[in-house]
Formats: structure tokens, sequence, C-alpha cells
């Protein structure tokens, strides 16, 4: 980059780049969108769409998938991360904590706690962060609508709480139902 100098990012070249990236990184997605919590939110779709892209264009092997449900409040599902390290960068500055990384090199790399541990065994405080960051569905809220529902059907007083944090709030029971 020098002054004076002209960068046109409409150039023909400039835009078949971008749908040539985004390809590529479609080439490796899982395409569950349907049954994806990210439905309808999905930035990489969105993108997808803007440019043009054809999500058939590069066909091929794919990394090896891993789904990490075990923790209280956060999945973790790498057949749909970009490699974007938007949640690494969240958890560093968030919370100071830094649980998150890239592991392997090249086509193996993923996004997750070291050594691939589940985020249950590592010092995450499940603060939801990351899972506000995060582009696509790799990483997402636990879903616990149907403890909610069975709740309600119990007859239980129900108090919501919406905050970005996944797990934060505690509450007692008062001589109610």
């Amino acid at each position: 980059v020098r002054e004076g100098i002209e960068i046109s990012i409409s150039h023909p070249d400039a835009v078949a780049a971008r749908r040539t990236s985004v390809e590529l990184l479609l080439s490796n997605h899982s395409f569950n969108c349907q049954s994806c919590p990210k439905n309808g939110q999905c930035e990489l779709l969105e993108v997808s769409s803007v440019v043009g892209a054809n999500p058939d264009k590069y066909m091929g092997e794919k990394t090896p998938v891993t789904v990490d449900d075990l923790a209280d409040g956060i999945v973790r599902d790498t057949s749909k991360c970009i490699l974007c390290g938007r949640c690494i960068e969240a958890c560093k500055t968030s919370q100071g904590i830094g649980i998150l990384g890239f592991e392997k090199r090249g086509f193996n790399t993923f996004v997750s706690p070291a050594e691939n541990r589940s985020f249950k065994d590592v010092p995450c405080i499940q603060c939801g962060q990351c899972v506000n960051v995060c582009p696509t569905g790799a990483l997402m809220e636990k879903s616990e609508i149907s403890l909610i529902d069975e709740a309600k059907k119990a007859g239980k007083y129900l108090v919501v709480q919406t905050a970005p944090a996944v797990r934060a709030a505690l509450g007692e029971e008062f001589g109610m139902k």
C-alpha cells in the first residue's frame, strides 16, 4: 500500500476471488442447515448468497467432525467451523481466560480447548461470549427448551433471564409452587 494507489473492490478479479474464498469455505461445511439452530442467522450462508457462491463447486474430503455436547451450556460442532478465530479472540479478551485455540495444522486445523478437550474439562466459565461471535453454528448454546416444557407441565413458575451468559443465575423458591 502506498499513497495514491487506487483499489477497486468491485473489479471482476476481486469479485471472483471473494466468490472462490467463500466456495472453499462451503466445501468443508456441514449442510444440515434446516436442523441447525443458527438457521436464518448464519453469516456464511448470507455471504454465500451475496457473492453468488456455488456450494457444490469444490467437492472432496472434509475435515474430521467433533461434536462436544458434554458441557452444561455450550455445544461445539467442528463441521460448521470456518476457522475465523472470532471465538478465540472473544475468549481471550472478554474474560481473559483464553481456553480456545487452533489445533493441528493445514487441512486438519480446528478450533477447540487445548488437546481437543471438552468444554466441561477446561476452566471455561460458560459465559457465552464465544457463542455470541460465532458466525455459523459451530458454537451454540445448549437448548433446554424440553426442561422448560417439563417445568410448565409440572405447574412450576418460570422466570426468564436474558443475557449473553449461558449460565449466570441462581434462583431460590420462597414458599411458591
